[in-house]
């Protein structure tokens, strides 16, 4: 993951906390309004922006919450501790969580196996070095056009990948699930706006209700009539929501969440 050095930059929270409280916003408030979790933006107040998640999802936080104060998102992204990250190194980062997610599963025991073959990847990491090289070499005037060709670079590669991995999955076990304070419902629905792996399973007694990948812009039904633990290896993908019409949005990346 592209995490960083801790950094405390005190002013630069201080800004934040400042027009939250001129617009009388409760930290709450603003997490429910931007999908944040609390401890992120109470860590951007402090300055504290060493939290560990890829910079990425760090530089989207401050956007947005800066968007929803009416800072001059311009001047805070300037301001922002922690630096843009290179096309080059993002695209190497997400293409290389793909590759250490294509894992094979028990369909009894669910235990997880890596099935990629040495010479498979060899070739994907070769691949991504002469990528990156090539981006390295790259005049700043052509970073624009670029972008646009690595955002499609890593679409293809979501692709190959999703189809690689129908039918196998991610090892859940040592992921803590988050509890939602849900009504209890007879169904949830599974909606997604990219290619997600989902595992739902019974918390008492760990029976496997429903596992498989769906892709971008499904949605999949699944009733249950006792506790259930959903897990997923791209939440920033995942929209799950109850019959009674409450939403859960998960947190990107790998993660848990228990539904009552």
């Amino acid at each position: 993951m592209f995490t960083h050095p801790l950094v405390m930059a005190e002013n630069f929270g201080k800004q934040f906390t400042t027009a939250r409280e001129a617009l009388g916003l409760a930290l709450g408030e603003v997490a429910s309004k931007t999908k944040i979790r609390e401890e992120y933006l109470e860590a951007i107040e402090r300055g504290d922006l060493g939290f560990s998640l890829p910079d990425v999802y760090i530089r989207g936080f401050v956007r947005n919450y800066a968007k929803l104060l009416r800072l001059d998102v311009e001047t805070v992204m300037g301001e922002c501790p922690v630096p843009e990250v290179r096309v080059a190194d993002w695209i190497k980062h997400h293409a290389n969580a793909l590759v250490e997610s294509v894992k094979s599963e028990d369909e009894k025991t669910c235990d997880v196996q890596d099935k990629l073959t040495a010479t498979r990847k060899g070739k994907i990491q070769n691949m991504l070095h002469n990528l990156d090289k090539r981006l390295s070499n790259v005049s700043k005037k052509q970073w624009g056009i670029l972008g646009g060709v690595g955002v499609a670079f890593l679409l293809v590669l979501i692709i190959i990948f999703a189809a690689y991995g129908r039918g196998k999955s991610f090892d859940f076990r040592d992921v803590t699930p988050v509890e939602a304070n849900m009504i209890p419902g007879k169904s949830i629905t599974l909606s997604t706006t990219g290619p997600v792996r989902v595992v739902v399973r019974n918390k008492e007694t760990l029976e496997k209700v429903y596992a498989g990948n769906l892709p971008a812009k499904a949605a999949k039904t699944i009733s249950y009539h006792r506790p259930i633990q959903v897990f997923y290896d791209h939440g920033e993908h995942l929209l799950v929501q109850q019959d009674n019409d409450e939403k859960i949005y998960p947190q990107p990346g790998r993660g848990g969440i228990e539904i009552k």
